[in-house]
């Protein structure tokens, strides 16, 4: 569901008495392992504080595009935000499966009109041992859809702080990889000059390879890589 306002509970140290005995604690007393600190700096009150600021325009411009496509409710449904035909993030067990319920881009050229576009790369063809993350793109569509575009602990709201867009799958070649990376380039290539950011959902690790020299089509600059893994995955160069 939407964000949901909760009301936060002052903690008092030391209020009552810990047991009986020598240790007890007296009341009014702070135990030494209950150190002092500015609560109000916690990330949960940051992102309790930061909600305030976070408009909700564009979830109730979801729900009149929903109630515009997809019928008013029935009667007996009281909240008349609810449409006949699901369109939209709610509820989350329904609906077709886009990145996080996303707009579907199905016209590439207008992935410039967002902030960021999720594309799929479904391609293991790379892969030395099991085969399958060609699959990846859509469990990650599927499984994101349990999810709300909203995160209480970083106070951030992708539906109301950004725009994105799912501009769906590359079209992969199976048998060949050096085509596959032709495609996945020239994907990754188009958004990125378009002003969007792209995400790309693998697939395997040999995409990363055609992704970024999708970007560096793209600029005369100098491109950074932050690599998170266990291992670089790469070897010498005929092994």
């Amino acid at each position: 569901m939407h964000r949901v306002n909760r009301v936060a509970h002052q903690h008092r140290f030391g209020a009552h008495r810990h047991g009986f005995g020598a240790g007890a604690l007296v009341p009014g007393e702070r135990r030494a392992h209950h150190p002092d600190f500015d609560k109000m700096q916690a990330r949960g009150w940051k992102a309790a504080l930061a909600e305030a600021d976070i408009g909700d325009s564009k979830w109730k411009a979801e729900q009149a595009r929903a109630l515009e496509l997809g019928l008013d409710a029935a009667d007996s449904i009281q909240d008349r935000t609810i449409s006949t035909f699901a369109r939209g993030e709610l509820p989350h067990f329904a609906g077709i499966n886009t990145f996080l319920k996303a707009p579907y881009a199905e016209d590439v050229r207008a992935v410039g009109n967002y902030d960021a576009a999720v594309i799929g790369v479904p391609f293991d063809g790379g892969t030395t041992y099991r085969p399958g993350t060609r699959f990846g793109p859509q469990g990650m569509r599927k499984i994101s859809a349990l999810y709300t575009p909203y995160n209480y602990e970083l106070g951030v709201d992708l539906r109301e702080q950004m725009s994105l867009c799912d501009a769906g799958d590359v079209f992969t070649i199976p048998a060949n990889i050096e085509k596959t990376f032709d495609q996945i380039s020239r994907a990754v290539s188009h958004i990125f000059s378009s002003g969007a950011l792209p995400i790309i959902m693998g697939g395997d690790h040999s995409i990363g390879f055609a992704t970024v020299r999708g970007i560096a089509q793209c600029t005369s600059k100098k491109i950074g890589i932050i690599h998170f893994d266990r291992h670089a995955d790469i070897q010498e160069r005929d092994l």
